[in-house]
């Protein structure tokens, strides 16, 4: 988390780190799920399909969390079966070699972790960014001194502003303010009915945004 997390680790060793995080998981459920799983279900029912789709299922399944919620649950469980199917399928075409499933396992992986450490950081550049160039207005100060925040809790108001400002348009869709939400764990479970309610009594007039 460290390591994925700090902007002055060097690209190159995150690189690495993604790399060999990368290739671990690849190699380890690529022998579980399409080796052993995927093989042994075919070998016993003699059906390549249902092999794959068992297969599949249990992949899609086996980073569930018991504290991610219901909508993050399906959404992961949806892409990794998505995944599991295209990598059992690989697997079979192959002839049961499992060289190219986990070449192209550990690919994707590299990719999401390494991807996902680009843009988180290159996002934090446009909050610097922002906070720097972009001082607190008049009405910013006078809405600080009505909620009594301190001038350093503003601040931290405003990066998480920027942070989520994925449009880097110095405003927030409702897109963007229901992405805020879920990524603020401190934050307290509102309905997506009523935070368009909130949304809309507080955004732009005609503009749909904050």
């Amino acid at each position: 988390l460290a390591l994925f997390s700090e902007k002055r680790v060097p690209i190159d060793a995150v690189a690495a780190s993604a790399f060999a995080l990368a290739s671990l998981t690849g190699v380890v459920e690529e022998i579980a799920f399409r080796g052993q799983i995927a093989g042994n279900w075919a070998l016993a029912f003699h059906s390549y399909p249902s092999a794959i789709l068992a297969q599949a299922f249990l992949f899609g399944i086996a980073r569930l969390s018991l504290g991610a919620g219901l909508e993050k649950n399906l959404a992961l469980a949806s892409s990794r079966t998505c995944n599991g199917l295209w990598l059992g399928l690989t697997y079979f075409l192959s002839g049961g070699n499992l060289v190219p499933s986990i070449v192209a396992h550990v690919l994707h992986e590299f990719q999401v972790s390494f991807g996902t450490w680009v843009t988180y950081n290159d996002q934090l550049d446009h909050v610097e960014k922002n906070i720097t160039s972009a001082p607190v207005t008049r009405e910013g100060d006078k809405l600080r001194k009505k909620f009594k925040l301190s001038k350093e809790k503003l601040q931290d108001f405003r990066r998480f502003f920027f942070l989520h400002d994925f449009e880097r348009k110095g405003s927030l869709s409702f897109s963007d303010v229901k992405k805020a939400t879920h990524h603020d764990l401190r934050a307290k479970k509102v309905s997506e009915r009523r935070l368009k309610e909130l949304f809309d009594k507080f955004s732009s007039v005609g503009e749909g945004r904050l």
